[in-house]
């Protein structure tokens, strides 16, 4: 999440990580759906404490 919050892409967090862009997605599209996030501009404001997670 702090790559993702600085602005980094997919593509960019897999070669930082060493991680192919394929799972740095579904890791993130994990994170999206745990945080109930539309976005990585959503799930990145719901981690910072921006947006309130909303639960039902």
């Amino acid at each position: 999440m702090e790559l993702l919050s600085s602005g980094l892409g997919a593509q960019e967090i897999g070669l930082r990580l060493r991680l192919s862009e394929k799972t740095v997605r579904n890791n993130l599209s994990n994170i999206y759906a745990k945080l109930d996030a539309r976005g990585s501009t959503d799930a990145v404001l719901r981690w910072l404490g921006a947006a309130p997670v909303l639960r039902i």
